[in-house]
């Protein structure tokens, strides 16, 4: 009986120290009151932009909840937001400005009238600037020409598009028309022609691009200029045989083509408005042409009109044969213009400038490779 009475003793006393150790766990926690969560922010978004991220999340179901903080940059910014305020339905929408272009991660975190708060929901996202658009590049042009009447009226330009770079979203085209007015032309990736009608001055286009599929802010690069040689108001005057004078608008033009020339096709080329034609294979086939009737030191555009792509011939200012400039077909076709088919304007890199008398002296001199057609030379003043 003492036997028992002893091990019931010891069972008591047992669970008597368990209780104790319960009560003191119990009391590690309930020290300093019970803790309370409240709801967090659900479906947490972000929206890049330019200098700017747009955060949105749903309201959540938890009534308690009166406002939220954005936390960002290792807390040392942040961003209160009240319920009632930046509301759409039922989503907080802000917009965080100002922001250096850089990758921040966001917490937001929400909060009652009585302090308690949720856990804390982490997202990042990045901000772009001029950096991201410094490596953007506008949508290549495969070629361009002018078209319309030559020399009285080129107005008409053609641009042929290279492919859209991937996630180019459209490229704008900006021009002034005859009466100073910005217009404007959108071209879409899809898009691999232009033809811009009565431009004036230069022509300026710009590609815009999405970083990211939800950004909500679209990026231009940096404009590119399109400078079409625009030829109104000039006159044409087409090569004829030896000293065979030539007038239009009252400026005459004579040449000394006097062993080049095969107006008639008797040689086998193909005659375009009783053009000549210079022989390369003859080295006294270099020639000047005498242009009256200009205004008193005036400055003018000079265009070499040739028939096809391939010619290759020297020229100058001077009938001493000293060439400012050569221009070969088969190597370099830089600034011509197709103003018909197979037919081309070749812009005379230099200044002309008429004499006191209103008079022009231009020489041509033979090339090294192919044989030049030529159709005509235009005169337009430039200034």
């Amino acid at each position: 009986m003492k036997q028992i009475t002893y091990v019931f003793a010891l069972l008591l006393l047992t669970a008597l120290c368990s209780c104790d150790s319960m009560n003191d766990i119990h009391s590690e926690y309930l020290e300093g009151g019970e803790k309370i969560y409240l709801g967090k922010v659900d479906s947490l978004k972000a929206l890049p932009g330019q200098n700017r991220i747009e955060l949105n999340w749903l309201i959540n179901a938890d009534p308690r909840v009166t406002k939220w903080t954005v936390f960002w940059s290792n807390r040392t910014e942040k961003r209160e937001v009240e319920k009632g305020t930046n509301m759409a339905g039922d989503t907080i929408k802000i917009s965080l400005t100002d922001l250096v272009e850089d990758t921040y991660t966001f917490e937001v975190v929400s909060y009652d009238d009585e302090g308690n708060k949720s856990l804390p929901v982490e997202l990042t996202a990045r901000s772009y600037g001029e950096f991201y658009i410094s490596n953007l590049h506008n949508r290549a042009i495969k070629s361009y020409k002018v078209d319309g009447e030559f020399p009285s009226n080129m107005q008409e330009v053609t641009i042929e598009w290279e492919t859209a770079p991937e996630g180019c979203l459209k490229t704008v085209v900006y021009f002034e028309n005859k009466d100073g007015e910005e217009q404007k032309i959108e071209v879409l990736p899809s898009d691999s022609k232009t033809i811009i009608s009565e431009w004036y001055n230069e022509i300026r286009y710009e590609s815009s691009y999405l970083p990211v599929p939800m950004a909500v802010d679209t990026f231009a690069s940096k404009a590119s200029r399109l400078k079409p040689q625009k030829i109104v108001g000039g006159t044409y005057l087409d090569f004829a045989g030896e000293n065979e004078v030539v007038e239009q608008n009252g400026i005459s033009i004579v040449s000394s083509a006097n062993d080049w020339g095969f107006p008639d096709s008797s040689d086998g080329s193909i005659t375009h408005n009783g053009n000549c034609y210079d022989n390369k294979g003859n080295g006294a086939s270099d020639f000047t042409i005498s242009v009256t009737g200009l205004g008193e030191n005036k400055k003018y555009l000079l265009y070499a009109v040739v028939v096809g792509k391939d010619h290759d011939f020297a020229w100058g200012t001077a009938a001493d044969g000293a060439p400012v400039n050569t221009e070969d077909g088969l190597n370099n076709f830089d600034g011509g213009i197709e103003i018909k088919s197979g037919l081309y304007a070749i812009p005379l890199k230099a200044d002309f400038v008429s004499t006191t008398d209103g008079k022009l002296l231009v020489w041509f001199g033979n090339g090294t490779s192919a044989r030049t057609q030529f159709d005509g030379i235009a005169i337009i003043p430039a200034e």
